[in-house]
Order: structure tokens, then sequence, then C-alpha cells
């Protein structure tokens, strides 16, 4: 079976499904201490999650990250694409 990773093809109808998991994987870092020498932050990887979430156009998902990793700048220039 192919490895995963972020250097692969994707089907165009499987976009939107593969990027969403990509993005549920990361966001579960919340519950997760630090990951060591080579790893992402748990900052780092919902920032990244938020990111994919702002490029579906999943803004909610996108302004909730912000807030909880302290980028509230960005998340209010955000909020008026979710009401």
């Amino acid at each position: 079976a192919p490895e995963k990773g972020e250097h692969r093809i994707v089907h165009a109808k499987a976009i939107v499904p593969t990027l969403l998991d990509q993005a549920q994987q990361l966001e579960a870092a919340r519950g997760k201490a630090f990951a060591g020498i080579g790893k992402m932050t748990k900052r780092d990887s919902l920032y990244k999650a938020a990111s994919i979430y702002a490029t579906l156009g999943f803004m909610r998902q996108y302004c909730d990250l912000m807030v909880e990793i302290g980028e509230w700048d960005k998340a209010i220039m955000a909020a008026p694409s979710v009401s």
C-alpha cells in the first residue's frame, strides 16, 4: 500500500474529503502533549488545520481554531464570512 504523505496525487473527487481528513487529524493534536523533536507543536498543528479549513471554505472551524491558538486578529477578520 502506498505510504500516506503530503506529496501524493489525489483524484479531483477525493480532494475535499482527503483535506478534511487531514485537517481533522491535525486538529486531534488538541488533546495531545508536545510530540517531541521533529514533530509539529500543538499550535503549529492547529494552525495548519485552520489553514486547510479556510482553503475549503469552512470558515467557522477556521475562526474557532484561530481563537484557540490566540490569533484573534485573523479570527475577527474572517468572522464576517461566518455570519
